[in-house]
């Protein structure tokens, strides 16, 4: 147990120099929150008991909600359940939850490695602002014709550590007034973290902010991913500019977050 202090305190003294970091053993980690977990001692006889902690560290820049860490597979071993919670944890900050899991009294062959698996569950949110530029027919006739039209990038992205997500248009809209003509915005979103997420629910009424409302996005919806990417987003837009005028557009992307990792405790008989 001195041992397993000493070096969390050692490896713990690096984080100090890299701002908005936490360090639980050796590195600086780049994921936003992370779980690690040891066993003390890691190997037991039959029918003994070793101490397990789960030490879960808040590496970004914003805090983190709704925490849950639990031991969700105990392998063969035996115990309480083991789990903790904090309604959030803040950039920096890191805590540890203490266990205690038992070997089995018999075992059929002379050792056995038993793998303990544990997660963090978390909600969090990723934001961003992109900007949709329109004018009429006579605007941009007038600004080609004095060599200063220019175009806007047709796609941006914004991420945080765990979600990216990347806004892409398929034309500048420019002269929207022309009859018939359509406009559309498309809302990818990809898992670039070391978790999982389940789904994201994307509301557009909440989580989408037009104060000129030119969007029209649908329904709320379920998002499930396939590997790492979900499934595209396609919104209409509808600008209607006296002249030339800017349209910011605000998207949130609400999400739970689930990492996960594993130790080993041997058991001999």
């Amino acid at each position: 147990m001195g041992k397993r202090i000493k070096n969390f305190i050692s490896s713990c003294l690096l984080a100090v120099l890299v701002a908005f970091t936490a360090c639980i053993g050796g590195g600086v980690p780049s994921d936003g929150l992370t779980i690690t977990l040891q066993a003390d001692p890691s190997s037991v006889f039959t029918d003994k008991e070793t101490k397990i902690f789960l030490d879960v560290a808040n590496n970004d820049v914003k805090t983190y909600e709704n925490i849950v860490v639990e031991i969700f597979d105990m392998g063969i071993m035996t115990g309480p359940a083991c789990s903790d919670s904090k309604p959030e944890l803040r950039p920096g900050n890191l805590f540890t939850k203490q266990c205690s899991l038992k070997a089995p009294s018999t075992l059929t062959t002379p050792a056995f490695r038993n793998s303990i698996n544990a997660r963090a569950i978390y909600d969090t949110k990723v934001s961003g602002i992109t900007t949709v530029q329109a004018m009429t027919e006579d605007e941009y006739n007038r600004l080609s014709y004095a060599g200063k039209l220019f175009s806007l990038p047709l796609s941006k992205s914004f991420s945080d550590k765990n979600i990216l997500a990347q806004v892409d248009f398929d034309e500048n809209p420019y002269v929207y007034t022309a009859v018939g003509r359509k406009l559309f915005m498309h809302i990818k979103i990809f898992n670039i973290g070391n978790g999982f997420v389940e789904q994201i629910k994307l509301d557009p009424a909440r989580d989408i902010v037009d104060k000129s409302s030119i969007v029209n996005c649908g329904n709320s919806a379920a998002l499930r991913p396939v590997g790492k990417e979900f499934p595209t987003i396609t919104c209409e837009l509808t600008p209607a500019p006296a002249r030339i005028e800017s349209y910011d557009i605000g998207l949130t992307i609400r999400y739970t977050y689930d990492v996960r990792t594993s130790a080993v405790v041997d058991i001999v008989r």
